[in-house]
Parts: structure tokens; sequence; C-alpha cells
């Protein structure tokens, strides 16, 4: 993904959710239209950190999210295994 979700941006500095300032999300591994700047550049008006904030909420979030759904897997995975071994015991 080439820019924050402007949902970040907007969480850190509520005041840009006006309306007037145009914040592309252009989806992840989705190319931007190269030729329309406003497609994949973020406006002067949002300030250098809040964008740097906003990118680095986003990244833990993912991260977070991951390794939920990793963790998750490590615990329903070995249920898994033994529901199969079980079953195997009943078919021989």
């Amino acid at each position: 993904k080439i820019n924050c979700d402007p949902r970040y941006i907007f969480e850190v500095d509520p005041s840009l959710n006006d309306g007037n300032i145009f914040i592309p999300n252009t989806g992840p591994n989705t190319a931007p239209v190269w030729e329309d700047l406003r497609s994949y550049c973020i406006p002067e008006e949002v300030k250098d950190e809040v964008y740097q904030i906003a990118a680095v909420h986003e990244m833990a979030d993912r991260v977070k999210e991951r390794s939920r759904r990793h963790s998750d897997l490590f615990l329903v995975l070995p249920l898994f295994i033994l529901g199969f071994l079980q079953l195997r015991k009943f078919v021989e």
C-alpha cells in the first residue's frame, strides 16, 4: 500500500476531516493512476509528523491483527490434529 489509510490520518489530526482536503486511499496491491497526482500524493496541508504517526499506527494495527490471526492458528491447529487422529482411529 502506497499511503496509509485516511482514517489513521484523521485519527491523528481530526481537523483534516472537514471534507475540504482529499486524501487518497489506494487499496493494497493496487497501482495508482500515475498521471493523476491526487490518486497517490498526500496534500501539503497534512503535516509530515501527522502522516508519519498515522503510518506507524496503521503498521502497528496490521502487525497486531496478523499476530492475532496466527496465534489463533496455534490454538486451533492442535485441536484439528487431535480431531483428525481421533477420526482416523474411528475409521480404521
